[in-house]
């Protein structure tokens, strides 16, 4: 059915046919079990009705139920509202958008008091099935990316529960977007390779040791993120592959321009990078450095975050100053290490500074010429690496 008409979620499909075999007494039926349902607010994640509400890989069978019980009845309660009874033109009127006003309707229809309030609301434009990869995983496809995901049976990982799932593509969706809008506007994006498709790999695996856990194969399109980091990952090396060339071999320099521009798309896109969360998997990269130093009993640990505090900054999540901390723990290191040390280690600190500092005084699109190997970095600067990083 999905592929003959304009159908492009699992909910659609299964209201239509439900639609076409129930009669009103099993609708008025439903009806009242879902009211009960939704009367409870935290079970308000199933009404987002992603295709990821309908796989035994996530979900009870229970849970299964309830999603498709919820789409034969929102349907049937759209197609009366519309007055219509043509499937294309109802499809039209409800595929890929935000439905959370739509939905609050049909609840008080029904008779539910609580409000739909979703923040995972309109994904429907992933497509998710299961995978022939992972024994436990999934598949999906978007319109920036393929994703082969292996679930998790431990609820301390990231991709362990459907709410993570969705988190994760909804973020993923909306923030591949805004990157892509946000480097489309340099004027040579031109020498960017855009049209690449992303290929996720996610399979977390239990290395405390690895902060970030992406890696990027430009030659393949593929993004592999083996760690619980996802969130501040995902975008970071969809950066790297929508900026940097096919090369064999780097030198430092192409590592630093390459890694500062995809801390410069990460920051473009922010707030799809993590927030509000109970662990430090998924948070800013930063923070997490932030409450290591919090958690070491070093002297040097204890400046860094004694000067964060003083000059305003909180450790609580929420409020935690990113660019600030960023600032006081690389001025802080150079001092004490010296700039040399500082390149050589390929610190993220320093990628995210030193890229602030070129957009700052020169321009995205300089950057571009050099990450491109359009131009080299004299050519651009009128300055060799070195003199730029002593600036």
């Amino acid at each position: 059915m999905k592929e003959s008409t304009s159908i492009k979620s699992y909910w659609l499909a299964y209201g239509i046919i439900a639609e076409a075999i129930n009669d009103e007494k099993s609708m008025d039926h439903r009806n009242k079990e879902l009211a009960n349902y939704y009367e409870n607010a935290e079970n308000m994640g199933i009404l987002g009705l992603a295709d990821t509400r309908f796989l035994s890989q996530l979900c009870t069978e229970e849970e299964i139920q309830i999603a498709r019980d919820t789409a034969a009845s929102f349907y049937d309660y759209w197609k009366r509202k519309q007055k219509t009874e043509d499937i294309n033109e109802l499809s039209e009127s409800l595929n890929e958008r935000d439905l959370t006003e739509e939905k609050n309707d049909w609840l008080a229809s029904i008779g539910v008091t609580k409000q739909y309030d979703y923040p995972y609301e309109g994904i429907y434009d992933i497509s998710v099935g299961v995978s022939h990869q992972y024994e436990k995983g999934i598949t999906a496809s978007g319109k920036y990316a393929d994703y082969e995901i292996k679930l998790q049976e431990d609820n301390t990982y990231f991709m362990s529960n459907v709410e993570n799932v969705e988190r994760f593509f909804y973020n993923n969706q909306h923030g591949a977007q805004k990157l892509y809008d946000s480097l489309k506007k340099a004027d040579n994006s031109d020498l960017l390779p855009l049209e690449r498709r992303a290929k996720y790999r996610i399979e977390e695996q239990n290395n405390i040791y690895q902060v970030l856990g992406g890696e990027t194969d430009v030659s393949k399109s593929e993004i592999i993120i083996d760690s619980s980091y996802v969130l501040y990952c995902h975008l970071h090396e969809l950066t790297h592959l929508w900026t940097q060339p096919e090369q064999e071999e780097k030198t430092t320099e192409d590592i630093w321009f390459g890694e500062e521009i995809a801390c410069y798309g990460a920051l473009q896109v922010e707030e799809y990078c993590g927030v509000d969360i109970k662990s430090y998997k998924d948070v800013d990269y930063f923070f997490v450095l932030a409450k290591m130093l919090e958690s070491a009993d070093t002297e040097e640990a204890k400046k860094i975050l004694e000067l964060y505090k003083s000059a305003g900054g909180s450790m609580e999540e929420k409020e935690f100053n990113h660019t600030l901390f960023n600032d006081i723990y690389v001025h802080e290191n150079i001092e004490k290490y010296g700039l040399e040390i500082a390149i050589q280690n390929y610190n993220y600190p320093y990628y995210e500074l030193f890229i602030n500092y070129l957009v700052e005084n020169y321009s995205l699109e300089d950057v571009i010429e050099v990450v491109t190997k359009h131009q080299t970095v004299e050519e651009t600067f009128g300055k060799n690496f070195e003199e730029l990083q002593q600036k």
